[in-house]
């Protein structure tokens, strides 16, 4: 690297910053070289075996041949010309790439974390965090979560800052239950508990206490999770907050199900299916599934445990017919599953088997 000439080294420098799989035109925009001095550097990087060229796009990008001197590259560079690079690249990209920042925000949050420029830093690292959860790769999403609370913690004390700290152990909390981390969920609540009394956020206390339960209710900790639900519970009446109160509803229901509560379990789901009708039926109101169908499902059970098996049949039939008409294969499945389960209790097999297949 240190014989290349002093321009080629500037621009396998900038190709290191700019990662491991890099565009000519980011890099054009990131270090204001010209188009054709850039293609000529990149060419001779080639040639010299530092980078390859790939065409797995419509643009021309390179990648570095061996990672040793990737790494080299990067560290050569004084800390400060490195931090300045990366801040360019946020902005490269931005510009670049202004209708699919989406596509993108990965690269966004490495860059502007490098940057320290956090309170950008902070936006992407959790709409990245976010985006990993929506292909249930969690073990990601808990990553850059972390990473958002690093960059929360260099950024100045103020209200939106201890309010982001709640929301991203909220964030964080369901990606940590997705993997069975359930002790370390239970820490990551007490702590946003902590944070939301502090600042007298009875919102956000609701949802913490709303997460609490789910969490409590897995751990076989259901005194507490019912105790956590009631609180949640009144948080949610008094705001008037159908999102908490839907979810709240579906915890304490489960909860008393497994505790073979079965006509206390009905209500709460009750509840929730006389609230989710017309368009809110096909709200998701922020959950994997529809509630609307979950909590129908959910009172079949409960109603099958009791013996009341017609108006049992009739909400897991109109669970299906909501999840059919969304078009919801997560939903389709609950709807499925309730409706198959009456069908195992009432003793019709044939139909069960259908169904559950």
């Amino acid at each position: 690297i240190d014989r290349l000439p002093p321009e080629d080294k500037r621009l396998l420098q900038i190709a290191a910053v700019v990662g491991k799989n890099v565009s000519p035109a980011i890099m054009g925009l990131a270090a204001d070289v010209p188009a054709e001095a850039l293609r000529e550097g990149l060419t001779r990087l080639t040639k010299a075996e530092f980078l390859d060229e790939t065409g797995t796009s419509a643009e021309t990008e390179y990648t570095s041949r061996h990672a040793l001197t990737h790494d080299v590259a990067y560290g050569s560079l004084l800390q400060e010309r490195r931090r300045d690079l990366h801040v360019r690249i946020v902005d490269a990209i931005e510009r670049r790439h202004t209708d699919r920042l989406d596509d993108h925000v990965e690269r966004l949050a490495h860059h502007a974390l490098h940057g320290e420029i956090f309170p950008e830093a902070l936006g992407y690292l959790r709409r990245a965090g976010l985006k990993a959860i929506t292909r249930a790769a969690h073990r990601e999403a808990v990553l850059w979560f972390e990473q958002a609370l690093t960059a929360l913690a260099r950024t100045p004390e103020s209200r939106p800052r201890a309010e982001l700290a709640v929301d991203l152990r909220l964030d964080l909390r369901a990606s940590l239950v997705s993997l069975g981390e359930l002790e370390r969920t239970l820490t990551c609540l007490a702590e946003a508990e902590s944070l939301a009394a502090a600042l007298d956020d009875q919102g956000r206390l609701g949802r913490v206490f709303g997460a609490l339960i789910g969490t409590l209710y897995l751990t076989g900790q259901h005194d507490r999770a019912l105790e956590a639900g009631w609180r949640a519970l009144t948080l949610a009446r008094t705001l008037e907050d159908l999102t908490l109160r839907v979810s709240t509803n579906t915890y304490l229901g489960q909860v008393n199900h497994a505790l073979g509560n079965y006509r206390e379990a009905a209500a709460f789901f009750r509840d929730n299916v006389g609230s989710l009708v017309g368009g809110l039926a096909r709200e998701r109101l922020g959950l994997p599934q529809l509630p609307s169908v979950h909590s129908r499902t959910c009172l079949v059970w409960s109603l099958a445990e009791l013996g009341e098996f017609e108006e049992a049949r009739a909400i897991g039939e109109e669970g299906i017919r909501i999840a059919e008409a969304a078009g919801q294969p997560a939903s389709l499945t609950v709807g499925y599953s309730g409706l198959g389960m009456l069908h195992v209790r009432f003793g019709e097999l044939a139909a069960a088997i259908a169904l559950l297949a």
